[in-house]
């Protein structure tokens, strides 16, 4: 039996098809904008400029609400600016003591603040100095192309980044080399270091150590991507 073209049944059916293929091709396009935008964000957020990630990140989840990666970085950077605005705010602070000689007391905030020492001269009693700030370093060369590293010294957290980034001309996930250096307060506490990823969970726990004020500090982690096995050297 033949269908007759011009028939309204197969006309009716034409129409659906190209209407689905339309949808179809439109549905391609949004998936691929949303991943543009989203490349567009890694690299600013690579770059360290949370500020102007953000955005990019929630449009990219916008086109496609069910972009999981979009959403997860959009929290990280949120939370990367949040830390970067927290650290400008002690420094601040810490320079209007410095400057002043008078000490007030800062905003609360989840980041450690530069603390205070004090000094005697003769028996006529003390005077304020500022502790100078430990710095800390992680250096961890991911062999990893998927996941997160976080390090935290007591309350204090000093690393929180993805450990991949996309590559630069075929734009696909591949290895990171963390080498993060953040100045923290001095004290005694212990380092927690949680790497999390596709298929593994690793968490390590440094108890106790004494970071100085003035002192200098470099946590090197190493890991087999086959073993999943993580080694750790804290100088």
């Amino acid at each position: 039996m033949k269908v007759a073209p011009n028939s309204p049944a197969t006309i009716q059916r034409l129409r659906e098809i190209s209407g689905y293929l339309q949808k179809e091709e439109l549905t391609r396009q949004q998936v691929a904008f949303a991943q543009q935008k989203f490349n567009d964000g890694m690299a600013l957020y690579n770059a360290k400029k949370f500020a102007e990630a953000e955005p990019l990140f929630a449009e990219a989840l916008h086109i496609n609400p069910s972009f999981d990666d979009a959403a997860n970085y959009l929290k990280l950077a949120q939370q990367e600016q949040q830390r970067v605005d927290q650290e400008r705010a002690v420094k601040k602070q810490t320079t209007r003591v410095a400057s002043t000689g008078t000490v007030v007391p800062p905003h609360p905030m989840p980041v450690t603040t530069t603390t205070t020492m004090h000094t005697t001269a003769g028996g006529d009693g003390g005077h304020q100095v500022t502790a100078a700030p430990v710095q800390f370093n992680v250096y961890f060369p991911s062999p990893f192309t998927d996941g997160t590293i976080s390090v935290k010294i007591g309350s204090q957290e000093v690393v929180h980044e993805p450990i991949w980034e996309l590559t630069r001309f075929l734009k696909r996930k591949g290895t990171r080399t963390i080498n993060i250096t953040r100045d923290i307060a001095a004290v005694n506490a212990d380092i927690v270091i949680s790497v999390v990823g596709p298929g593994f969970n690793e968490y390590h726990q440094i108890p106790r150590v004494n970071l100085q004020p003035g002192s200098s500090h470099r946590l090197v982690i190493s890991a087999n991507a086959e073993t999943k096995k993580f080694d750790y050297s804290l100088n």
